[in-house]
């Protein structure tokens, strides 16, 4: 690769650029070219990357993504009001898998829903399932409980805490604080005020709630919080260690500045949405977990950037397999109906 030439005002204010930040445009291109082949019925293999056709990485777009496709269709399946919707979004997201959510459909016999919650029925039907040896949890984020409440001991304890953390909320009305405010700071700050919940956790948590109408921040496209990944991301990407409060800055500029860098890097725009029908680039959620998936990928492409990563990790251990001519076609996605 010929070394590439990014503007003047970017190497002034953050330093001559390391290969990853090639790679953080490229991978923004080949995932979603990626997802779309898949979502065509094209047969594999979909890339001629060895990296990505070897070990999973989350989508370009964050909405695109498995889980948040099911969270999306929840927030879209009724006029639900705000603390209706709350309640349903954040018991999806606790768990994040869609296997545990069709499990409570299944048990309660409809939709979970304000009107059969039970919070002690709720977890008798997933520690049942837990001792079946049914998967509960999603591994996509690492959350504990808030441990003063209940304080339940033994297998499924961390189901019932984190039951008991989403009963507080909805007795606290967080849904209805978080929508007068109708900011994304707002937001994070009151759910990461619960014992176990981080402020990224907190933003994911929020983002989710924003697919309903009833939560449209108006400071969607100048607050976002770097998580861990996307930390080492970012000082892959210009070979040194910033402030958290810097990174957050760099990933704004990633989305302002994003066509003139991803056109240096790759000679094309950055992916839209807009081939759906919904006119909508991508968020700055989605640089930032873009930054969280160079991390990974400069783990195998760049090693020599590893001592860079604050969480000391240098091979990706979620991998998949797929026989050439496999087809995995996907589901049409579907998107929040406010879009």
């Amino acid at each position: 690769m010929n070394k590439i030439l990014w503007p003047s005002w970017l190497t002034a204010k953050l330093g001559q650029p390391s290969p990853a930040f090639h790679s953080y445009w490229y991978f923004i291109q080949e995932r979603h070219r990626i997802y779309l082949a898949r979502l065509a019925g094209k047969a594999a293999p979909w890339t001629e990357d060895a990296i990505l056709g070897r070990y999973k990485f989350t989508n370009t777009f964050r909405v695109l993504d498995r889980e948040s496709q099911t969270c999306v269709k929840i927030a879209n399946s009724s006029n639900w009001s705000a603390i209706e919707a709350f309640f349903r979004i954040l018991l999806f997201k606790i768990f994040n898998l869609t296997s545990t959510w069709e499990l409570l459909c299944g048990e309660l016999g409809e939709e979970p829903l304000l009107s059969n919650w039970d919070l002690n029925h709720y977890g008798e039907i997933l520690m049942r399932a837990h001792k079946r040896g049914q998967k509960i949890f999603s591994s996509a984020y690492v959350l504990w409980a808030d441990q003063r409440e209940g304080s339940i001991r033994g297998p499924g304890s961390k189901t019932r805490m984190w039951l008991n953390t989403l009963d507080k909320m909805l007795r606290d009305n967080v849904p209805g604080s978080i929508v007068s405010a109708n900011t994304y700071e707002h937001a994070v700050k009151v759910l990461s005020g619960y014992d176990g919940i981080q402020d990224f956790t907190a933003q994911q948590y929020a983002t989710d709630f924003s697919y309903t109408r009833w939560f449209q921040p108006t400071d969607s496209e100048t607050f976002i919080l770097p998580g861990p990944g996307s930390l080492d991301g970012i000082a892959k990407c210009f070979g040194r260690v910033f402030h958290k409060e810097d990174c957050g800055i760099i990933i704004q500029v990633m989305r302002v500045s994003g066509s003139e860098l991803s056109q240096v890097a790759t000679g094309k725009e950055p992916p839209t949405l807009r081939s759906f029908g919904v006119d909508r680039p991508m968020d700055l959620i989605d640089y930032q977990s873009a930054f969280c998936e160079v991390d990974k990928y400069s783990r195998v492409e760049h090693p020599q950037l590893n001592y860079l990563s604050k969480q000391k990790r240098d091979n990706i251990k979620a991998s998949y397999s797929v026989h050439p001519g496999e087809v995995r076609r996907l589901p049409k996605p579907v998107f929040p109906s406010w879009w």
